[in-house]
Parts: structure tokens; sequence; C-alpha cells
């Protein structure tokens, strides 16, 4: 019924709005749909708003009050990222427009997009440079530069221009906070609450500045005070029973969410909150019991806690009692109907974590039957083809499992996995910035993405997610590590230093800091006090890994091998089982070009854990530096048969050894092996199939299945994968569509001369015989080494013949 209203309301505006605006001039015809909008937005009516403003912009695509509009729209229905469009597109239309302006740069700022945010600072001081908008802003980034003098005197200059601006407001406060005066920060709040009036954002703030203090009734009546400012919103009475919960009091939580279902009218937030709360304090059958009790209020809330009371039974264990109410849910509201095809989504998780995968994936494919969209479904494939080593099949289920709901946060999690898996990098770091964009308190999605953010080497951007990872979690000691780590590799000795102190202040996290104050003292050339941190950390765990390798990296600072290796001597003396200080040993003897004793040593290693790949891989190292090939894949083979803990990468090893060695068939062989293994890397796939389009184009099955994998690459910004791909369609006979990919690779990497090669041979075969002779003689510079080089000095040399020819008997041509 909700639904059918739904689209009725739609229906009527549509039609109210065409009668509206039948006649007069295009221009009448926008001012009228904005102003119908406008009128619409203001009555929190966003279904016919947006009708409104969409229908303006079928007329004038580039009206900026529209599109302005529509970008509140965005901000109000949580779509940052189509919100962000929008005002910049409104910006772009109207360069004076100060709060499109204002808007998308409030937007970067809540992302750390600092660069965006000063140039939208730029473009609102240029159109009036006193305005308060823009002065917040600069406020904005002058706090987080920690320039508190600047930012304290740009935030009283907005506020002298509008005393009730909430930016300006918060930068103030936050000055304050900066300056470790907590209590001025809330009381710049409470002024403005007692001059303005209610504004949620700032009692957000209030709050967040007083837990930060530990001040808890002070914080319990700023709750009080945000419910008071917002009493509809059913998330300030979540927080706030989270608040009682995380402070040991599920009474005082319980009455607050039983107060807001009163309140609220059984509203489903509110609700489960507090069946979730009951079943955090006493158990699965208390839950059930208060979720007989609330239900019959509401067909909405009965179906939420239908499905919650499934998933409960469910974490207990008790699956087929699960089955049956998701059984019954599906029934009541029919097997093809929305909430059916959610019922039997959950069905088909109970089949999967009953490993009932089969049964699981017939299901899947029922409701996919019906809806190819369902969340549920496509985000369960995207699990299972994950675990099947699917990686291309699992990202096309992860971004279908997010068509109708971009901002999906457990959707985002699964893509980024599959991003991951086929070493897509970028991609996931993208999919874990919405994902933490959409649930800031997703610990587990931020720690993810500021450990890629940090392995990318984009230090600032992991240290502000760390930051928000510190802010929301209970225990943060992880992410201060993080944090310190960072510091001391972009050298902020003041920011290292307070991180550290705050570990070794820490129950439980001294040994952590005192591991990281050894290289923090490292870092800034203090060798001997590095020596010393390091010492004690290894007091604390005498038989640890990291302060003997903390030590090892001190003497090498101060160019002390020998040093290092008694140091290390002594722990294998002492252990003769410790395969990692065995292998650190091998390490430092292969520095001092003891090359017997680095052998023997890495023997030592791989009797004492043969399971651990490391030894296996450098002593394979070792060996083929020193020319013994065949030995180098023999420990490798070693490795993989010993069931080592990252096989896979033993098997790439080898690989890689064998394509150095020139051993193409057997290169091909293993990276075949690698595949049907699982591991559907791009890496994998590429080196594969460019193997393949040099040396196993002869076998038709193989190059089919090369080229199969290759079509990955269509839409790749990689230069070596497009040049494979458009090999591949050389040899397969299509020169045209490997023209196609051929010229993005060279365009890309036009200096490449291996590129240039195959770009000429594609040219040569399809009778561009000008453009070919070009293109080869830039893939010949001199020195030139590469696959096919020989082939490339061939065809340019019976270029130039048939050239020769030509000029000396035009004729011939003919």
């Amino acid at each position: 019924m909700t639904n059918l209203r739904h689209y009725l309301r739609a229906l009527v505006a549509v039609v109210a709005l065409t009668g509206l605006v039948a006649c007069g001039s295009p221009e009448e015809r926008v001012a009228d749909y904005v102003a119908a909008g406008q009128r619409f937005l203001d009555e929190g009516d966003l279904d016919r708003a947006s009708i409104s403003f969409r229908n303006a912009l079928r007329i004038d695509a580039q009206h900026p009050r529209a599109l302005f509009h529509m970008g509140q729209i965005h901000e109000r229905r949580d779509d940052l990222r189509r919100a962000y469009t929008a005002y910049q597109a409104a910006a772009d239309a109207d360069p004076a427009m100060v709060e499109a302006h204002s808007a998308y740069a409030v937007l970067a700022l809540t992302a750390g997009d600092l660069d965006q945010v000063r140039a939208a600072v730029e473009k609102i001081q240029a159109v009036a440079p006193r305005n308060a908008d823009g002065l917040a802003l600069a406020a904005a980034i002058a706090l987080r530069e920690e320039r508190l003098d600047e930012a304290e005197m740009l935030a009283r200059s907005a506020l002298e221009g509008e005393p009730g601006h909430v930016n300006a407001t918060s930068a103030l406060a936050g000055v304050a906070r900066a300056r470790g005066d907590a209590a001025g920060a809330v009381a710049v709040l409470d002024r403005y609450f007692t001059e303005a009036g209610p504004n949620v954002s700032l009692a957000l703030l209030k709050i967040q500045l007083l837990a930060a203090e530990g001040d808890t009734g002070a914080v319990e009546e700023a709750f009080r005070q945000l419910v008071s400012f917002d009493p509809e919103n059913a998330d300030f009475r979540m927080a706030f029973a989270e608040f009682y919960r995380n402070l040991g009091d599920p009474v005082a939580a319980e009455e607050v969410l039983r107060a807001a279902i009163e309140e609220l009218d059984a509203e489903p937030t509110s609700t489960v909150g507090l069946v979730r709360l009951v079943y955090e304090n006493d158990g699965t059958d208390a839950a059930l019991e208060e979720i007989e009790q609330l239900t019959g209020r509401d067909e909405d809330v009965d179906f939420a806690l239908g499905f919650l009371a499934a998933d409960l039974l469910s974490a207990d264990g008790r699956h087929a009692e699960a089955e049956a109410r998701l059984a019954s849910l599906r029934e009541a509201a029919g097997p093809e109907t929305a909430r059916g095809l959610d019922a039997s989504a959950g069905i088909a998780t109970i089949d999967y974590a009953l490993d009932r995968k089969d049964e699981a994936r017939l299901r899947l494919d029922e409701i996919l039957t019906v809806d190819g969209q369902h969340r549920g479904a496509n985000y369960l494939w995207a699990i299972l083809h994950l675990e099947a080593g699917e990686v291309t099949k699992a990202v096309t289920a992860g971004r279908t499992a997010l068509a109708h709901d971009p901002e999906w946060v457990p959707g985002l999690k699964v893509l980024a996995r599959a991003h991951l898996a086929g070493g897509g990098t970028d991609l996931a770091i993208d999919a874990l910035r919405r994902a933490v964009e959409a649930a800031p308190d997703d610990v587990e999605a931020a720690s993810t993405l500021a450990q890629l953010l940090a392995q990318r080497g984009d230090y600032d951007a992991a240290l502000r997610v760390w930051d928000l990872v510190i802010g929301q979690a209970p225990n943060a000691t992880g992410a201060l590590a993080n944090t310190a780590e960072i510091a001391i590799r972009q050298e902020n000795w003041n920011r290292a230093s307070r991180d550290i102190d705050r570990l070794l202040a820490t129950p439980g996290a001294e040994f952590g800091g005192t591991l990281l104050a050894g290289s923090l003292r490292l870092a800034q050339g203090d060798i001997e006090g590095a020596k010393d941190w390091y010492e004690r950390a290894g007091s604390m765990d005498p038989d640890g890994a990291a302060p003997l390798l903390g030590l090892v990296r001190s003497y090498l600072a101060d160019d002390d091998v020998d040093g290092a290796l008694v140091r290390v001597g002594a722990r294998t003396e002492a252990r003769p089982d410790d395969a990692l200080a065995l292998n650190l040993q091998a390490q430092l003897l292969v520095r001092t070009e003891r090359t017997d004793e680095a052998i023997a040593s890495y023997r030592s290693a791989i009797e004492a854990q043969p399971a651990w790949s490391t030894p296996y891989r450098e002593l394979a190292v070792l060996k083929e530096g020193a020319g013994l090939v065949d030995d180098a894949i023999a420990v490798l083979d070693e490795g993989i048969d010993a069931g080592a803990d990252r096989a896979g990468e033993l098997r790439l090893a080898k690989a890689f050894a064998l394509q150095r060695a020139e051993r193409y068939d057997v290169a091909i062989t293993v990276y075949a092996a690698l595949l049907q293994a699982g591991d559907d890397s791009d890496l994998v796939a590429n080196n594969y199939a460019a193997l393949v389009a040099d040396f196993g184009y002869d076998d038709a099955a193989q190059l089919e299945r090369a080229l199969e994998l290759a079509q990955r690459f269509r839409t790749s910004s990689e230069a070596y994968f497009l040049d494979t791909l458009g090999w591949l369609h050389h040899r397969s006979g299509d020169h045209a569509q490997a023209l196609t990919y051929l010229r993005r690779a060279a365009a890309i990497l036009p200096d490449d001369p291996h590129i240039r090669y195959h770009l000429g041979a594609a040219l040569h075969a399809l009778g561009q015989s000008d453009s070919a002779l070009l293109e080869l003689e830039r893939a010949l510079p001199a020195g030139a080494d590469y696959i096919g080089v020989d082939d490339a000095r061939g065809l340019l040399l019976e270029l130039r013949e048939a050239e020769a020819a030509m000029e000396s008997d035009p004729d011939s041509a003919s």
C-alpha cells in the first residue's frame, strides 16, 4: 500500500506540474518549475521537488538554481557524490553563485580534500571577499593545518558579518579545542544556541567535545539537548542509547529506546535497536520475547522484526528456526515480492552458512530470475565467486548489488575485496572511501582504507582516515600505532611523539609504543637512542622478532653489519629453531658475500619452519643470482610441495625465473596452473596472455583462452595490458581490432619500443606500409632488446627493401 500511495502521489504531481506550465516561453516554464520545486523542497517533499527541478533541467540543462537544488536533494538523501557533482555543476554554470561553491567545498572538507576547498575559497573571494562562507572555509583550512591564530581571526571575521554562521562557529570552537580549552569550545557552542537557537550539527559537535573530556553528566545533558532540537530523528535517540550502553547502563539505554518507540509510534529504527539491546544484555530468547511483544503495531515494523528474529536465530546457531521464520515471511509477503525475495536471500545465506552451497546457488538463481539486480542475492554471489577465485564475476556481482543503492556499505566492502583480489588497488580504495563516507563509524572499512592508502604512499589521506578511526574506536591503539608510523615517514616528529606517548601511557600498548619510540629515534638519526629503546622492547618480549629486527636496522644504519651479525648470532645460538633469526642471519651473510654460510642459514630456517615461504623465495633469488637457475626452481618447487604459507607467490616467482631463463613454454604452463588454482589477478592473466601471444599462439585453444582472459583489459589505462590485448587480436588475425588497443597503448607509453613494434606489425598486416615503416623505425632505437626484436628488424628490412624496389621500379607496385 505504501508503494502504491507513493506512485499515485508522484503521478498527481506530474499531472499538476504539466498543467501548471502548459504554456509560456521556455524561460517562463523553467522559472515556474523551479518555483514549484522550491516550494516542494521547503515542504520536505523530495520526490515532487526532484520532478520539478528535473523538468526545469530538461529545458535548460545548465540552470544554476535547479542544479543547486538537485544537489540539496541528493545531500538530504545522503547521496553525497551526486550532491557534490550537482553543486559543482551549479557553480560552473554560475561562477558568482557563492552558495554552490560553499556547498561543494563543505563536502570536500568533510572528505579531507583541502585543495578543492582552497579552490572554492578563491572563487568565493573573487566574487565576495568578505563573504562569511568563504571566510569560514578558510578558517577550517587554517585549523586543519594548525595555524590557529589565523583560523581564529578568519572565524571571528565571518561571525562579524554573519553572527549566526554555523561553520564559522564550528571553526571557532575547533580552535579552542586545538588549544586544549575544551570548556571554551563548549562555551562557543552554548553561546550560539542562546543567540541563534537550536542547531543539530553544533549539538553533535558539543557531544563530541564533552565525550573527549570524559564529562559523562555533561554528555548526557547534551544528548537530551540534541533530542529536543530534533525530536523526530530516531538516529539521535539511537546514539543516546548507545552512549548509555557504552557507559555500562543498559537499563537507561532501554528507557531511551522505549520512549522513542512510544513517542515516534513504533518507528522501525528504535524498535529494532531496542531488540538488539535486549539481545546483547539478555540473549536470544529474551530478544525473541521482546519481538513478540512489539509485533502487531505496524506492518513495516513487523517485517523488520521478523527479519531481525531470523538474524538472531542464525547467529545463535538455530538455523532451522531461522529458516522457518524466513519461509513464513516469504509466504506472507508473496514469494516474488520484494520482501519475499529478501526472505529467499536470507534462506540462501543460511544455506551458505551450513555449507549447502549448491542449494544456495540454485536459490540465488531463482531470485535473480525475478530480480536480476536483487541486492542480497548479488552480494552473496559476489562472496561465492570470490571463494571460487572468480574475481571478474565477483566484481560484476558486487557492482550489481550496488545498482539501486550505490552507497550500501556491505556491498562496497565486498566490491573492494573483489577489486583487491584482482589487483585493482585503486578501485578498492575508491569503494572503501565511499563506504567510509557512508558509514564513518565502520572501523573495519576505515582501517582497511587507511592501510591501502599508506601502502600507496598517500600518507596524508591515510592519516586523515586513521584519525577518523581514532575518533570512533573505543580502543584505538592500533590506529595510533599506524598514525605514528606514518608521521615518522613524513618526519612529522611532533605528531609521532604525541601518538607514541599516548601508546606508552595506555595499558597493553606499551610494547608497541616502545618499538615505535625506537623507530622514531632511528629516523631522527639517534642510533644509540634507537638501540636503547629496542633493547627495552627486547626485555619486554625476549623471544619476539620485532625488537631483534629493530636492533639489526640500527646496526645497519651505522653500517655495522658485523655488529648486527653478533646480535643475531646470539639469538640463533640461544634458539637454534628460531626461523626468523636464521633467515635474518642469512640476509646479513649475503651482504658480506659469505654465500655458502648464507645458504646453510637459509636451509636451517627452512628446516625450522618448513611452511614459511620467505626463506625458500630468498634462497631461490640467491641461487638464480649465482647462475644456478635449475637449483633456484628446485628450491621454489620444494616450498610449493611443502605447502608453504604463500605457495602462490612461490609459483609466481617460479614463473618469473622461467621467463628470465627464456623457458617460455614452461612459464606458460606455470601461469596456467596459477589460473587454474584460482589466482585470477590481472598480473597473472596478463603475463600468461602475453607469453601465449608471443610463444603459444600456434595452439588455437590456448590463444582463444588467452584472448578471453585479456578481455578485462578493454577499458584499462595500463599500457602493457592494452598491448597484450592488442597483440592477441593481431595473432588471432583481427588486425583492425588490434590496432585500436595498440594505438591506445602507444599513446600512454609513446617511447616504448616493444609497443611500437606491435603497432607497426598490425599496421603492416592492414597494408598501411608507410605508417608501419615509421613505427618500426621507432621500435628499433640503439640497443633495443625485447622479445621479438629480431622479428621487428626483419620486418623493417622487408619494408625498406619493398620501398627501395618501388622507388627503382614504380610499375612493380601494380
